[in-house]
C-alpha cells in the first residue's frame, strides 16, 4: 500500500463558497517567517473545479512555506501556516516490509491564526 504523505499533497480544499464567489482566486506561496513579504510564488484561478471546488499549488506542501489565499471577488484574505506534521509508520506488515517505513502525517495547521485538523481547506 502506498503513503501518501502530506508533503506529497498539493490541494486546498475550499468550503461553503458560492461559484461566484470562486470565479477568481490568488494563491501565493511566501518563505515562512517573512511576514508574508518574500513571495516565492503565485498563480491565478478562474473558476472552480466541478463537485470538488479546489485550488492546486504548483508545488506541493513544505513546511518552509506558508500560503495566502485572496477569493478577489469578495477581497476575502485566508492565510495557511504553521503546519506541524509527524512521522508515521508506512506499510507495518512484518515479515513483508520494514517497520521503519515512514512518512509525515499533517497533524495540525492554522487558517488566518486558528488552529485546524484534518484536510487543508479554507472555509466561508
Amino acid at each position: 500500500m502506498y503513503c501518501l504523505g502530506w508533503d506529497e499533497a498539493n490541494e486546498i480544499a475550499l468550503q461553503n463558497f458560492t461559484s461566484d464567489e470562486l470565479d477568481s482566486i490568488a494563491l501565493e506561496t511566501f518563505q515562512v517567517g517573512s511576514g508574508f513579504t518574500n513571495r516565492i510564488d503565485s498563480i491565478f484561478k478562474s473558476g472552480t473545479n466541478g463537485d470538488y471546488p479546489h485550488i492546486s499549488l504548483t508545488r506541493n506542501f513544505s513546511k518552509s512555506h506558508e500560503y495566502k489565499i485572496t477569493i478577489l471577488s469578495t477581497g476575502q484574505v485566508y492565510t495557511l501556516t504553521n503546519f506541524e506534521t509527524k512521522k508515521e509508520s508506512c506499510n507495518k506488515c512484518f515479515p513483508y516490509h520494514p517497520e521503519d517505513d515512514y512518512y509525515d502525517e499533517l497533524v495540525s495547521y492554522s487558517v488566518n491564526g486558528e488552529t485546524q485538523y484534518g484536510l487543508i481547506k479554507i472555509s466561508k
